[in-house]
């Protein structure tokens, strides 16, 4: 079931765990039993049906369950809330964007703010040999940048080799896959896999 907005329970992000319940609580449980249901387990966050947290909204630095339990965010997000959950002038910004352009078909059709991102990533890049080497290429997620990162190296230097540390984790995508270092999530399709990987301990000796 879709379930319709409502008003934000969080009038402030910077507060102390509290938990109510025991996580994860009946409401969390529920949930994820229909995730179970729903969703490939490529996406779930439902492992081996396990119950796992759901979230119900976040602010600043806390994270709301959906059972009422308070959290704080040490991971950002992954990366994504690194200046906070629902930050005002981030919001304020993506609304604004939508309410005027939400896409311009990608790689078919360019926008100002898109041109305007690009020149801002690259005036903050390091200066390499010449200021026309530096340049962006977008990516969705992070499997994705790394598959952009293998497929450079390997245009660039003609070498198949690839070096990987472990642990890693960078993607379930093939390139990203041939280099990540858990086998439970390689093992299924190794046959398939980048065959000229060299992995080695993250920190050791090359």
């Amino acid at each position: 079931m879709v379930h319709a907005s409502r008003p934000p329970r969080l009038s402030r992000g910077d507060l102390p765990p509290h938990i109510v319940v025991a996580p994860p609580g009946p409401r969390s449980r529920a949930h994820s039993a229909e995730l179970d249901r729903h969703l490939a387990p490529g996406t779930s966050t439902v492992v081996g049906g396990a119950p796992s947290l759901v979230w119900e909204e976040a602010l600043g630095s806390n994270v709301l369950d959906v059972d009422g339990n308070l959290f704080v965010d040490l991971t950002a997000g992954f990366g994504v809330a690194s200046i906070g959950h629902r930050r005002p002038e981030i919001v304020l910004a993506i609304a604004e964007q939508a309410a005027l352009l939400v896409h311009a078909l990608g790689d078919v059709s360019a926008h100002p703010g898109r041109l305007e991102l690009a020149r801002r990533l690259t005036d903050h890049a390091p200066l390499l040999a010449t200021e026309g080497d530096k340049q962006v290429f977008f990516a969705v997620s992070g499997a994705d940048a790394i598959e952009i990162a293998l497929k450079t190296a390997l245009a660039a230097t003609a070498k198949p080799g690839i070096v990987a540390f472990d642990p890693g984790y960078h993607g379930l995508s093939l390139g990203a896959l041939a280099v990540t270092s858990r086998p439970a999530f390689r093992t299924p399709f190794a046959a398939h896999l980048h065959r000229h990987v060299e992995r080695f301990a993250y920190g050791g000796a090359l």
